[in-house]
């Protein structure tokens, strides 16, 4: 079992950095809220997702999912 966190409870930390602090304390992943990175996930371009993968396989960290789909773009709904 892999024990992970929402980078949700660091808003405003880049992505890089939440990465390092998760590791620091002990968790093996995770869990994106897009919303965190842009208003949609249309702004965020293949290349920084690229990179974001990167970064968190660089300090040990698995993305382990997604959190908050809905909350941006404006008027998301199921």
């Amino acid at each position: 079992m892999k024990i992970g966190i929402c980078n949700e409870l660091f808003q405003g930390w880049p992505i890089e950095k939440i990465f390092d602090y998760a590791a620091q304390l002990g968790y093996e992943g995770i869990e994106i809220a897009p919303f965190t990175l842009a208003d949609s996930v249309r702004d965020i371009s293949s290349g920084r997702r690229k990179e974001i993968c990167r970064a968190a396989g660089e300090r040990g960290i698995e993305i382990i999912g997604l959190h908050w789909l809905l909350v941006k773009p404006e008027g998301m709904s199921i």
